[in-house]
C-alpha cells in the first residue's frame, strides 16, 4: 500500500526481489506489470515494484512499459529520483527510453540529487560515457564526485580522451576535496600512459591526504613503475600522516618496487621492537610489501622477526610471510 510505513515497504522490495529472481513468479509480475493491471494502483507502489524487480527488470518487456508510464504521468523530485536505478537496469537491456531518460536527467534536471543519482547509475553503460564527461563540468561538486565515480567503472579506453584530460584537470584544480580524492579513483583503471602517470605523481603532493591516499591507491592498482620514486618518498616521510604512509608501502609493494626494499626491511625490523606509536602500523604494511615482492633474501630481512623473543603473533606472520611464494614476477 502506498501509505505503509518506509520500513515496511523495504522489507517488502526486498521480498519481491527475492520472488523476482525465481522463474516459477515471472507469469505473476508480467501480470502484476500489465498497464490497465498497473494503473489501478498509486504511482509509489508502481514506482516500489519497478525498483524491486532490480536487473530483472531487464528480462520483462512490460516494465519498459510500466516506466515509461510512471515517467510520464510523475515528474515528481521523488519519482525522477528513485526512477533512476530502475532506468539503469533497463537501459542494461538495450531499452532505448529509459536510456533516453537517464542522458536527460544527467544533462538537465534541475535538481542536482537527481543529476548525481542519474551519474551513479549510469556506471557501466558505455552508451552514457559522454554525457557522464560531460557531467565532469556540473557547477555542483556531488555531480562531478558521482560521474567520476561512475567513471571509475570505465576500464581501458573505453572513455573518451577528452574525457581523461577533464579528469586530470579536476584532480589538480577542483575546490573540493572529495571531487579530487573521487579524480583519483576514476584515473585508477585507465590505460598507463605517461600523462596520467605524471598527474597522479604530481597529486601525491596534494595538501589533502585524503586526496594522497586516493592517488596511492590508484597508482597501486595501475601499477606502472613510473610513479614508484615519489610513492617511496611518501613512504619514507616522517612528517606525513600514517594512513598515507601505509598505502604508500602497500603501493610499494603492488609495484614490485625492488629500490625499496631497503627502506621496507628498516620499517620490518622496528616491528621486533617498537618503539614509536607508528613502528607497529609501518612495518606490518611493509611486512605485507615485501612479501608480494618476496627478495631472494628474505629469510635474513625477516630474522629479527622469527627470534623467539619477538612476541607469538608478529612470529607468525613473518613464518606465514616467509612461505608464501610472493606475486612479483608472476
Amino acid at each position: 500500500h502506498g501509505a505503509a510505513p518506509d520500513a515496511l515497504r523495504r522489507e517488502l522490495r526486498a521480498a519481491l526481489g527475492t520472488a523476482a529472481r525465481a522463474q516459477r513468479s515471472r507469469a505473476a509480475f508480467r501480470r502484476a506489470l500489465e498497464l490497465q493491471a498497473l494503473g489501478t494502483r498509486p504511482a509509489s507502489v508502481r514506482l516500489d515494484l519497478l525498483r524491486a524487480l532490480g536487473a530483472e527488470a531487464a528480462g520483462l518487456p512490460e516494465a519498459a512499459a510500466a516506466f515509461a508510464q510512471l515517467c510520464a504521468e510523475d515528474r515528481s523530485f521523488r519519482a525522477r529520483y528513485l526512477l533512476q536505478a530502475p532506468a539503469a537496469e533497463l537501459a542494461r537491456g538495450g531499452d532505448a527510453g529509459a536510456r533516453g531518460f537517464l542522458r536527460e536527467s544527467l544533462a538537465r534536471d534541475p535538481s542536482p540529487h537527481v543529476r548525481a543519482q542519474a551519474a551513479r547509475a549510469s556506471a557501466g553503460l558505455a552508451a552514457l560515457l559522454p554525457e557522464l564527461g560531460a557531467a565532469l563540468g556540473d557547477a555542483e561538486p556531488r555531480v562531478r564526485e558521482a560521474a567520476l565515480e561512475a567513471l571509475a567503472t570505465a576500464t581501458g579506453a573505453a572513455a573518451p580522451a577528452a574525457t581523461e584530460t577533464a579528469v586530470v584537470r579536476l584532480l589538480h584544480t577542483d575546490p573540493w576535496t572529495f571531487v579530487r580524492a573521487a579524480a583519483a579513483g576514476a584515473l585508477a583503471r585507465r590505460r598507463v600512459s605517461a600523462e596520467t602517470d605524471r598527474a597522479l605523481g604530481e597529486a601525491l603532493a596534494d595538501p589533502a591526504p585524503a586526496v594522497r591516499r586516493a592517488t596511492l591507491r590508484a597508482i597501486a592498482r595501475r601499477r606502472s613503475p613510473a610513479t614508484a620514486e615519489p610513492v617511496r618518498r611518501l613512504a619514507d616521510q616522517p612528517q606525513e600522516t600514517l594512513d598515507v604512509r601505509e598505502a604508500a608501502i602497500d603501493a610499494l609493494g603492488a609495484l614490485c618496487d625492488a629500490e625499496s626494499v631497503g627502506l621496507l626491511t628498516k620499517l620490518v625490523q622496528r616491528t621486533a621492537a617498537s618503539v614509536l606509536p607508528y613502528d607497529r602500523p609501518l612495518g606490518l604494511a611493509a611486512l605485507g610489501a615485501l612479501g608480494r615482492i618476496h627478495p631472494p633474501d628474505l629469510d635474513a630481512r625477516l630474522a629479527p622477526l622469527v627470534d623467539r623473543r619477538v612476541e607469538p603473533a608478529i612470529r607468525a606472520l613473518a613464518r606465514a610471510t616467509l612461505r608464501a611464494p610472493g606475486s612479483c614476477g608472476r
